[in-house]
């Protein structure tokens, strides 16, 4: 690694020594990676992450805009105003966005998830996604 950065600083000699300094720092520092958003396999698995990152959700009851016959999973959360929705594929993520997006809720989107959650930090914090609504 010091080789490295030595014939770095030589080869960058033109450049001025505190730029070759800087450009040898960047290239052994690298970039943090951002947080990699979790997939699931079902909405219990969801749950469970969700509960594990500090959401409380103790009820079962489907909301009305689930449809499984579509692939769209979720639950009411009934304690709250939260809900979690999970789906199988790319298609029912996009039909339950269409009709979720107008209806005013924040909420956090994930590669195959969805959490609607006035707590979007704690959810993004625990599971990474994108913030919505």
């Amino acid at each position: 690694m010091i080789f490295q950065n030595v014939f770095r600083a030589r080869c960058l000699r033109g450049m001025g020594i505190s730029t070759a300094i800087l450009l040898s720092l960047i290239s052994t520092t690298g970039c943090s990676q951002p947080k990699k958003v979790p997939t699931f396999t079902s909405l219990e698995e969801l749950q469970s992450a969700y509960t594990a990152a500090g959401g409380e959700c103790v009820s079962t009851t489907p909301f009305a805009a689930v449809n499984e016959d579509y692939g769209i999973h979720g639950v009411s959360c009934g304690n709250n105003d939260d809900a979690i929705a999970w789906f199988e594929d790319a298609t029912a993520k996009s039909d339950f966005l269409s009709i979720i997006e107008g209806a005013g809720s924040k909420y956090v989107l994930g590669a195959n998830w969805l959490v609607i959650t006035d707590q979007t930090q704690m959810i993004v914090d625990a599971l990474g996604g994108e913030v919505r609504g």
